[in-house]
């Protein structure tokens, strides 16, 4: 998924990416962290790469369910 976002738009979204990706291959699992300080809030790029993350989870819990 988040390799999509960036091959339809590398240069507007590399700026999007997480400060720290976080793999359990073993486990199917992938947490994307982002670090921010006071008064620091995520940049229009970085609000796109989560609110495409957040679907994409939502959508796979739907279809568990």
């Amino acid at each position: 998924m988040i390799c999509k976002l960036f091959c339809e738009d590398y240069a507007g979204r590399t700026s999007g990416v997480p400060d720290l990706i976080v793999w359990k291959a073993d486990e199917g699992i992938c947490k994307f962290v982002e670090v921010k300080g006071p008064g620091d809030s995520p940049r229009p790029n970085q609000k796109v790469v989560m609110c495409h993350h957040t679907a994409s989870v939502a959508g796979r819990a739907n279809d568990q369910a």
